[in-house]
């Protein structure tokens, strides 16, 4: 359930903020990953929405919203960690229509740096997703 709420954010997020379209991504093996992570809590459920995005598609987004082309490393660093809260925060309000009566809240969204290898996360699921040619990843962790 919580996949296709943090699909049709992340493509909200995309196409109507950002202006750009999205598509399906093919390919499943990441690497080299720019990462951002908040989370999703539903009463005493916690979940982990990790952000994926090649280094490319995160100046990108700082061109996008902060009109920046050459942004350095902490607005590269602020623009993934605002984009994981807008993009969970549209996740959270679809949820909260949905599902009346639970309580949902988000964390604080945190940098968590280069992931080498999606390998290496405890990820129940990886949602790959296409922008400019450039894939991105939303992986859900379930604690």
């Amino acid at each position: 359930m919580l996949s296709k709420y943090i699909k049709d954010a992340s493509n909200n997020f995309f196409t109507n903020v950002l202006g750009l379209e999205i598509n399906e991504c093919k390919t499943h093996q990441f690497k080299n990953m720019l990462c951002s992570k908040i989370s999703i809590y539903k009463n005493d459920e916690i979940f982990d929405f990790i952000f994926l995005f090649k280094k490319r598609t995160a100046n990108l987004i700082c061109e996008l919203l902060l009109f920046e082309e050459n942004p350095d490393d902490d607005t590269i660093t602020d623009v993934l960690k605002e984009s994981a809260n807008l993009i969970a925060g549209t996740a959270k309000t679809m949820l909260e229509e949905y599902d009346k009566k639970s309580s949902y809240t988000l964390s604080t969204p945190e940098y968590l740096g280069i992931i080498k290898d999606t390998g290496s996360l405890n990820a129940q699921e990886l949602i790959p997703m296409k922008v400019k040619n450039n894939c991105f990843v939303v992986a859900i962790e379930e604690n």
